[in-house]
């Protein structure tokens, strides 16, 4: 069982920081399959699809940090690529609801009227 894992995603004791996310309990990178098999459990106990791959767990993350509107330049870091550019061609969909947001927040702003005008 990957001790990160449980660690991570039920928050049982403080994880600690290191070069990977997912260890075994004596601290070396947790086998990819070990790692499939605990979050099937976790998923099935938490009543999700228990299709949850950790690649899904990695998208997820990036997107929610694009939404939440992270820097993007700190995004790609996190996820390890080579330059911003490379994050936004892959979650360019979060990047559209970034600026989707934006539009209505300036909407808001501006009021009903700048809308008439721009039409």
């Amino acid at each position: 069982m990957c001790v990160g894992a449980q660690n991570v995603l039920r928050w049982a004791h403080p994880w600690q920081a290191g070069d990977h996310l997912f260890t075994s309990e004596g601290g070396k990178l947790c086998d990819d399959s070990n790692l499939r098999r605990a979050l099937k459990g976790i998923a099935r106990n938490a009543g999700i699809d228990e299709r949850i791959t950790p690649h899904d767990l990695r998208h997820t993350a990036a997107s929610t940090m694009l939404g939440r509107k992270v820097q993007i330049e700190i995004v790609a870091d996190i996820l390890g690529h080579s330059s911003p550019e490379v994050t936004a061609r892959i979650y360019a969909h979060a990047l559209r609801d970034r600026k989707q947001q934006t539009r209505n927040v300036l909407g808001d702003l501006l009021g009903p009227e700048s809308a008439d005008a721009a039409g």
